[in-house]
């Protein structure tokens, strides 16, 4: 699986632009602030609908009037005009992608403030039929926060990967959020009443309801992650074991364990997703007054957490700088190991990676990119990459107009401040906006 070609239009810090990429390994150079993850970031949304580093998909959407002060200064205008300063309503990404022996596009618009729609061969489709389409596994500095972050963070880690091995459990995590706003409302409600000494008849009997629901979506999504997890720790523990190499083996924790911990009494299966269902009912049942009185869900799928650990001791809190990032590019190399066995190679990105690792490590990860079919990487120099990396060239810049791609040959390597011509794709397949579905 791979992209040849990619625009990009209203997206982040891109105006316009259109670039073609390579199989094997595409490098993109640039200091910080240029763009170079806005890139990378956008191919990633195209596997799972939602960016790495935000939540909002809003803030995804080109904020137009600072890029069009910024051209009208460079061109010396006093002001822009009113065409340059008014706000784009969506982005859009356009690739062409190679899916085994067949060749697609896929369009995706980003809407503030309205629902994404998508565009496969040209022809307006429903999101589930992209999902999934393009996988990718990308590694950037924000995965630390898995391991050192809120327990939110290594639920949405689980989430991701449960929606990349089966696209369709993204409907169950949709409704779980759904039916666990409507059941916080009604507890938040309830627990003013109980304040005023009101009845709550009303109230206990659409918990009742509530809570059959939650806990039947909850039962499957929590089966879902444990099975997911289950599938992914033995990846995950190979991958730490190479990217740790001979060098750190002796003088590091050599074991890498992930396992689920719920928030409420487990049965002994929990990838049953009846099991669970039942476990959650009685849970909610033994503490319904707690959770009247204080007006939140204080149980189930959405305060679980997933531990790492290392050897016998959790990353957080024990482990060195070093052994941190080791875990967390074992748990993406794990990821990616896990989809290509599972039929799909992934897109390997590895966003602002080798400046951090030490020679043995980046050796180890050079090995590891020979199984992708392409592999995006960002750096702000050629020095912080492995000396021996080879691959297709890119600089990423910034201008009034937005942030640029430009192609660099070999006669440009060792010079990152001469101009080169924009790599563009003359044809029409990607350029324009997708049309309504």
């Amino acid at each position: 699986m791979y992209i040849t070609d990619i625009a990009l239009d209203d997206y982040r810090s891109f105006h316009h632009c259109v670039a073609r990429l390579s199989p094997g390994v595409n490098i993109l150079l640039g200091p910080n602030g240029q763009g170079k993850t806005n890139f990378v970031e956008a191919v990633g949304y195209l596997s799972n609908f939602h960016s790495h580093r935000i939540s909002a998909d809003s803030a995804l959407v080109r904020f137009a009037p600072q890029s069009a002060a910024l051209l009208s200064r460079e061109n010396g205008q006093s002001q822009p005009s009113p065409e340059e300063t008014s706000a784009p309503s969506s982005a859009v990404i356009r690739v062409k992608a190679h899916l085994g022996e067949r060749e697609t596009q896929v369009d995706l618009e980003i809407v503030s403030g309205r629902a994404n729609r998508g565009r496969l061969a040209r022809t307006p489709v429903p999101l589930k039929d992209i999902r999934g389409l393009i996988a990718t596994t990308l590694f950037s500095p924000e995965d630390l926060d898995i391991l050192q972050g809120d327990p939110a963070v290594r639920r949405r880690f689980l989430d991701d990967l449960l929606v990349q091995m089966w696209p369709v459990e993204a409907g169950t995590i949709a409704q779980h959020q759904k039916i666990l706003r409507q059941r916080g409302a009604l507890l938040k409600q309830a627990a003013k009443k109980k304040r005023r000494g009101a009845d709550l008849s009303l109230e206990l009997s659409t918990l009742e309801v509530w809570n059959n629901q939650l806990s039947q979506v909850a039962g499957r999504l929590i089966a879902g992650r444990v099975r997911v997890l289950n599938a992914l720790s033995p990846h995950a523990a190979q991958a730490y074991l190479l990217v740790l190499g001979n060098t750190h083996r002796a003088h590091s924790s050599q074991t890498l364990g992930l396992s689920y911990v719920p928030s409420f009494e487990p049965p002994s299966d929990l990838t049953n997703p009846q099991a669970v269902a039942g476990a959650l009912q009685e849970t909610f049942a033994a503490r319904r007054e707690e959770e009247l009185s204080r007006g939140v869900n204080l149980a189930g799928a959405h305060r679980d957490d997933l531990a790492v650990m290392l050897d016998t001791l959790p990353v957080k809190g024990f482990a060195s700088h070093g052994e941190t990032w080791s875990a967390a590019l074992a748990l993406r190399l794990g990821q990616f190991e896990l989809l290509r066995q599972g039929g799909k190679i992934p897109i390997l990105i590895l966003d602002d990676v080798f400046a951090e690792l030490d020679p043995a490590r980046r050796s180890a990860l050079l090995d590891f990119m020979n199984r992708a079919d392409q592999v995006l990487i960002t750096a702000t120099n050629r020095k912080d990459l492995p000396s021996e990396i080879e691959g297709k060239f890119f600089q990423v810049l910034r201008g009034g107009q937005g942030s640029v791609i430009t192609a660099m040959d070999n006669s440009e390597m060792s010079h990152s401040n001469t101009d080169s011509r924009l790599t563009r794709v003359d044809s029409t397949d990607l350029t324009g906006t997708v049309e309504a579905s």
